[in-house]
């Protein structure tokens, strides 16, 4: 039996060059075919191609255990910075600026029936896919959910629920009998639209919880008790994506300012100066400093206490827009630093303050920007464009435009310095749903 040989193309090119020659494009391949004895060839556009392509859902482990609190989030960014002398420094986001991102807590088995099935979960599905349930990120639903629903009324505007691909799962959870698992088609900020009908009827308190998916990168020990366990565990999220559409409560020169104050550990935060110099000592007495750089190294510790969901969503959006270490924003002090000897007129623009020896630290590019502090009203940041000694007791600074806003003698300024984080390892440690802290050094740059 004759071999046959059916092709699909795209265009055909006959070449009468003497020699009968028949080209043929077939996407970006050009098939020359060339026969010197005779010519004859049946072509045909019509073309077949057939193939069984079976897709199984993959299988993950059951909804296990109970997150205790506090859950740590962790977001690693990767950063590359190329410091200059005079401070400028140039940030390089590695992975596009998003972060791996980790989730740990701490599950709470109940009963000993449960603890023995965990040990079975662990034996086969340790090393697998997890489907990962955000707690903290979980939205409440009361009333009736019946069999057959694809659209959950629920405000998903501050939860990570998406409909990107494959990060489309959420879960329905109303007991440890009771929930399952559905792909979101659609979302709205007052609504998720379900690619398929619900499996079970809901009704009472449940929750909705979106869902990522992810490896078990540890395990802890797990400590059996009477009637219970506890087992610590982490997992690394697969499907990342960065958080969008982050907006400023307030921008100024280009920045994001930071509006609220730190919230600082114990009674003080902690601020340290970093000459930056090299010793070059022979041993031999003498020794000279050589300085790697025009200005010192000041590090700064600051802390967020957001209490309501919305909050708590605003610094996470905000932590992947400036993607670790990569953008620089504005951060007052919040301190009396500056205070007025003379009334400021709205329109006014030269400030008359306390000597507090600014005039010593003069204008530069680590520290330009100071902010007046209205009682009951939001800062206002304005540009240093000068200082200068009056006498004793009293110096001058000029800014580069009016507050808008009168001011009487003996009214607190503060300075406001220009910074980005320390480190692209952030924790945010959740202590319920909307309530969270996150801790980390900033560092004073000037650009």
């Amino acid at each position: 039996m004759a071999a046959k040989l059916r092709i699909h193309l795209g265009a055909v090119q006959s070449l009468d060059y003497g020699v009968p020659k028949l080209r043929i494009y077939l996407g970006a391949v050009q098939i020359l075919w060339k026969d010197e004895i005779y010519w004859g060839c049946d072509f045909t556009t019509v073309s077949t191609f057939e193939a069984d392509l079976t897709v199984g859902s993959p299988a993950y482990p059951p909804v296990v255990g109970r997150w205790t609190w506090p859950v740590t989030e962790r977001l690693s960014f990767n950063t590359e910075i190329l410091p200059s002398h005079n401070r400028t420094e140039q940030r390089i986001p590695k992975r596009r600026g998003v972060p791996e991102h980790t989730l740990s807590t701490r599950l709470f088995l109940e009963g000993d029936t449960e603890g023995a099935s965990f040990d079975a979960i662990l034996h086969t599905w340790l090393k697998e896919i997890w489907r990962i349930p955000i707690w903290s990120d979980r939205e409440p639903h009361d009333g009736i959910l019946a069999g057959g629903t694809t659209i959950i009324p629920v405000d998903t505007r501050y939860s990570d629920f998406s409909t990107n691909f494959p990060r489309r799962n959420c879960l329905i959870f109303q007991d440890v009998d009771t929930y399952e698992f559905a792909l979101i088609d659609a979302k709205t900020d007052a609504s998720l639209t379900l690619q398929s009908g619900l499996s079970n009827n809901y009704s009472g308190r449940k929750f909705i919880v979106p869902v990522r998916i992810g490896r078990a990168i540890e395990a802890g020990k797990l400590e059996r008790y009477h009637g219970g366990g506890l087992i610590a565990m982490t997992w690394r999220v697969e499907d990342i994506e960065a958080l969008t559409g982050f907006s400023a409560v307030m921008t100024y020169d280009g920045y994001t300012v930071l509006t609220e104050p730190a919230v600082l550990p114990g009674d003080a935060g902690q601020f340290s100066h970093d000459p930056d110099i090299a010793i070059l000592d022979a041993g031999t007495g003498p020794f000279e400093i050589v300085s790697n750089s025009d200005f010192n190294e000041v590090t700064q510790s600051h802390g967020w206490r957001p209490k309501t969901k919305a909050a708590c969503w605003w610094l996470r959006q905000w932590f992947h827009n400036i993607k670790g270490r990569q953008e620089a924003f504005l951060v007052p002090t919040f301190k009396y630093d500056i205070e007025l000897t003379r009334p400021l007129a709205a329109n006014a623009t030269t400030l008359y303050v306390v000597n507090a020896n600014h005039v010593q630290m003069g204008i530069n590019d680590m520290r330009t920007y100071v902010a007046f502090r209205p009682a009951g009203s939001p800062i206002i940041v304005r540009k240093v464009m000068s200082i200068s000694l009056i006498s004793a007791a009293e110096e001058q600074i000029t800014i580069n435009a009016s507050p808008e806003q009168a001011f009487d003698t003996g009214d607190k300024l503060c300075w406001v310095d220009r910074c980005r984080l320390a480190s692209d390892e952030i924790e945010l440690i959740w202590h319920g749903v909307g309530k969270c802290e996150v801790e980390t050094p900033l560092v004073r740059v000037i650009n």
